[in-house]
C-alpha cells in the first residue's frame, strides 16, 4: 500500500509538472523540434486532444515510477525506460501515418521526470534507512553481521523473530564485593563486561545489554538464522571454558568469582525452551521437547570429554 500511494502521488506530481510545461508553451520549441521528426503536423486531419495527452501523461509517469520504485536493477531498468522513449517516438510516426497528430514530448518529459522523482524517492529513502541502521545497530553487532543488515532487507517494522537470548551475569559478586575494595571490583566486573560483550558480539549475537547487572545478547536478531539455538549454545560453552581458563591464569583478579548463563530459545508462536548454566550443576533445560533434544544434543557434543 505505501508502494501504491507513493507511485500514484510521483504520478500525479509529475503529470502536473509535463503539464504545466506543456500548456505554458514552456517546452514549444522542443516539442515542434521533435514533432518534425516523426510526424507532419501541417498534414494533420485530426489531432489528439488535451485530455487524452495529459491521460497519456499520467499512465506513463504512474507505470514508470512504479517500475522505478520496485527496485529492479538499473541494468534492466534503464534500457527498459530507454526503449519506452523510443516507442513513444514510433507511436507518433504511426499516427502521422493515419493522419492524426500525436505529441510525444511531454510523455517523455514525464518518463525522465518520474525516473529522476523516483530515483530521488529511493535515495532519501536509503539515507534514512542507513542512520536507522547505525543507530540500532553500531557497536552491537560483528562487522560481519553490520553489514549483512545494511545490505539485507532490514526496514525497522515490528515483526516477530524466533530468537534465543543469553545472559551472563557473577553468581556470587556480593560476596566478592564484602571482601574486596569497590575499585577493586568495578574494575574486575568492567572487564569481565568488556571481554563477555565482545566475545557475544564475534560469535554473531546483537548485544542487548552490557551493565552491571550483567551481558544480555541474543542470537537470530536481527539477522535470521534457523540455527540461532544451537550458535547460543556453542557460546555460551565457549565463553565459559574461557572464563574458566582465564581464572586460572588470574587466581588474584578472578579467584573468587563464578560465572553464570542462561538461555532461553523462543519460538514465533510462542514458547520456548530455557537453559541455566554454571560450573557446579549440569544445564537443566524446560520447555518443548524437540528444541530441548536438540539442545542437550548440542550441549553433550561440545562438552564431551570435559
Amino acid at each position: 500500500m505505501e508502494l501504491l500511494i507513493t507511485t500514484l502521488v510521483i504520478g500525479v506530481v509529475v503529470t502536473i509538472v509535463a503539464g504545466a510545461l506543456h500548456a505554458t508553451k514552456a517546452i514549444a520549441g522542443f516539442e515542434t523540434a521533435v514533432a518534425q521528426l516523426v510526424s507532419d503536423y501541417a498534414s494533420a486531419t485530426r489531432v489528439v486532444g488535451e485530455k487524452w495527452q495529459y491521460a497519456f501523461v499520467l499512465v506513463t509517469a504512474v507505470g514508470v515510477a512504479w517500475l522505478s520504485l520496485r527496485n529492479l536493477p538499473r541494468l534492466r531498468s534503464y534500457p527498459l525506460f530507454g526503449f519506452l522513449l523510443i516507442e513513444l517516438l514510433v507511436l507518433s510516426w504511426v499516427c502521422s501515418l493515419y493522419r492524426i497528430f500525436f505529441q510525444p514530448v511531454p510523455c517523455i518529459f514525464a518518463v525522465a521526470l518520474a525516473v529522476a522523482a523516483a530515483e530521488g524517492w529511493t535515495a532519501f529513502l536509503q539515507r534514512d534507512r542507513s542512520h536507522l541502521v547505525r543507530t540500532l545497530f553500531a557497536n552491537r553487532l560483528s562487522k560481519k553481521e553490520f553489514h549483512r543488515v545494511s545490505d539485507g532487507d532490514f526496514d525497522g517494522q515490528a515483526q516477530a523473530y524466533e530468537a534465543s537470548v543469553v545472559v551472563f551475569d557473577i553468581g556470587n559478586r556480593h560476596g566478592f564485593t564484602s571482601s574486596s575494595d569497590p575499585a577493586g571490583f568495578a574494575e574486575t566486573m568492567a572487564k569481565f563486561i568488556r571481554e563477555t560483550a565482545d566475545g557475544l558480539i564475534e560469535r554473531g549475537a546483537y548485544l542487548q545489554a552490557a551493565d552491571g547487572e550483567g551481558v544480555v545478547a541474543i542470537f537470530g536478531f536481527p539477522n535470521t538464522g534457523g540455527q540461532h539455538a544451537e550458535d547460543a549454545v556453542r557460546a555460551v560453552l565457549d565463553l565459559t571454558k574461557k572464563f574458566r581458563e582465564r581464572r586460572q591464569d588470574d587466581e588474584d583478579i578472578f579467584g573468587d568469582w563464578e560465572m553464570h548463563a542462561g538461555i532461553t530459545s523462543c519460538r514465533r508462536g510462542g514458547g520456548g525452551c530455557h537453559f541455566w548454566l554454571s560450573e557446579h550443576w549440569w544445564p537443566a533445560c524446560r520447555g518443548c521437547s524437540a528444541r530441548c533434544a536438540r539442545l542437550n544434543k548440542e550441549i553433550s557434543r561440545a562438552t564431551a570429554g570435559q
